[in-house]
């Protein structure tokens, strides 16, 4: 009898235990879920009824453009165009096409990838929850890039190219969603690739980490985290934004993707895809004749030395190029530094400022620089742009640019 009673005992302290231990299990749940707001439900075909945007985006989507007219409005024209062939377009019909977009974006107009409806770019910004549901499967490749995540309604371009020359691509974009600010560190991380000859390069700068919600943010609440923010610009209504002119919570500021690639035929996958679920929208926009056989455009910080300008002058006008840690101005070859196709008569290498570091000193014609239109037509006291372009030795283009007033 003793032993029954001593086994009874046992029974109900394990099952009040197990309720126990299945209220704080409810409770971890409740307060994880209360984390995040309620995702909109959608059902496939669904979109969020925020069609009616006033905006100076305008999108163009694929009820009315082909596969050939995104790749004809990425590709740049000239001897940098790599040379297209089998292009495959997969994904919904308002998933994809053109924009122009003014300002917005930093980009201008091109083409638009997005996990559910492009017009959602459009602005102003009048919900937090924008989305659409087009029931379609997501992508293995870009499950790869976020393991532990399901990606859906995925939209794919895809293309063979080649380059004539220079065995190098490069293009600009920018990363925007809904998923921001809110959904940041929740398993709705939307995510997108660019995918040569199998390779993502997609990447924030100066890492191998995919650009994806997780990713690239300031943090959830907004501000408590430093996920490389620099490069985010904020626009989701709770956390003071709004004023910028797309329904897009956030956005990336513009990025450069770019990679060698093989002499002869190379294989690109542009895809972006919801993650998590299918509801709201992330969208990835490429500026448009962009994608070219080159490397990208190097910046380096240059000066005109006599600021204001005096077009009167005769002889030369001195103007620098200065190195730094991270740049040394040895890499650069002279002979294709160029102001509006003006070369300069002499050149020097020599530490101007005592930085440490060498500068390259250069010296102009000063009456040939008066002939280039900016500044032959520019009026006493007006501010103009002088331009120096050229490359290094291994072919990098570079530009510099510096603001002068004109005095006479």
């Amino acid at each position: 009898m003793k032993t029954k009673i001593i086994f009874l005992v046992i029974l109900m302290l394990a099952f009040f235990g197990c309720q126990k231990d299945s209220s704080v299990i409810e409770l971890q749940n409740e307060k994880v879920l209360k984390n995040f707001p309620e995702r909109p439900t959608l059902n496939v075909g669904e979109k969020t009824d925020l069609l009616k945007l006033k905006s100076a985006t305008i999108v163009s989507d694929m009820n009315t453009l082909t596969a050939e007219d995104l790749v004809n409005a990425l590709v740049a024209p000239g001897p940098s165009a790599p040379i297209v062939s089998n292009v495959v377009y997969s994904g919904a019909a308002g998933a994809a096409g053109t924009f122009d977009a003014d300002d917005v974006f930093g980009l201008g107009s091109g083409i638009v990838l997005s996990s559910g409806n492009i017009q959602y770019i459009q602005g102003p910004n009048v919900s937090d929850a924008a989305g659409a549901n087009n029931g379609l499967p997501g992508d293995a490749d870009l499950d790869g890039l976020i393991p532990g995540y399901s990606t859906h309604d995925a939209t794919i371009l895809e293309f063979d190219f080649e380059c004539d020359y220079l065995q190098y691509i490069s293009f600009q974009y920018v990363f925007a969603s809904d998923e921001y600010n809110e959904y940041v560190g929740s398993s709705f991380n939307d995510v997108f690739g660019f995918f040569v000859n199998g390779v993502n390069i997609a990447l924030i700068p100066e890492t191998t980490i995919p650009v994806a919600v997780n990713n690239l943010n300031c943090g959830n609440p907004y501000g408590s985290a430093d996920n490389y923010c620099a490069l985010f610009n904020n626009n989701d209504l709770n956390d003071g934004g709004g004023s910028l002119d797309t329904e897009a919570d956030g956005f990336t500021v513009v990025l450069t993707a770019t990679t060698p690639v093989n002499p002869g035929l190379n294989h690109i996958k542009l895809a972006i895809a919801d993650a998590g679920d299918w509801i709201l929208d992330s969208h990835v926009l490429i500026k448009g004749e962009s994608f070219v056989c080159a490397p990208p455009v190097l910046p380096v910080l240059f000066d005109v030395i006599p600021d204001p300008l005096n077009r009167e002058n005769k002889g030369v006008t001195p103007m620098v190029i200065f190195g730094a840690a991270d740049f040394d101005v040895n890499l650069i070859n002279v002979e294709t530094l160029l102001i509006e196709g003006i070369a300069p008569v002499r050149w020097q290498f020599t530490d101007v400022n005592y930085d440490g570091f060498m500068d390259l000193t250069l010296k102009f014609n000063t009456p040939e620089l008066m002939t280039i239109t900016t500044i032959a037509d520019a009026e006493v006291g007006d501010e103009v742009v002088v331009t120096i372009t050229g490359e290094l030795s291994d072919g990098t283009p570079i530009v510099g640019e510096d603001v002068v007033r004109i005095v006479k």
